[in-house]
């Protein structure tokens, strides 16, 4: 099971070394994370705030970095406006668009 604490892990080893599989690692992360919630759209929606949450006491400032905030933030507004639209709720990353 992948702990909060893993995915910080994986996020700043990530975000500082900033090299081009560094934003798929840290999503491959959050869904090993997400892996538990996979039927509560709830859960996986407080998942993802302690995560963003935790990530930004860290306070790591690179573009891996906020690539990775703006994707939290893009899986919560995902779980968001499903759960309003009445679809199934995901938060996976392969169905997650790319941030302009």
């Amino acid at each position: 099971m992948t702990t909060v604490k893993d995915c910080l892990a994986t996020f700043a080893t990530s975000a500082l070394l900033g090299s081009s599989e560094a934003r798929s690692v840290a999503k491959a992360a959050v869904d090993r994370y997400l892996e538990m919630h996979t039927h509560s759209p709830l859960g996986q929606t407080a998942a993802l705030y302690e995560m963003l949450e935790a990530f930004e006491e860290l306070k790591i400032e690179s573009a891996v970095a906020l690539q990775i905030e703006l994707d939290l933030e893009a899986r919560i507004a995902a779980i968001g406006r499903a759960m309003i639209l009445g679809d199934a709720p995901t938060a996976k990353a392969e169905e997650m668009p790319e941030p302009a």
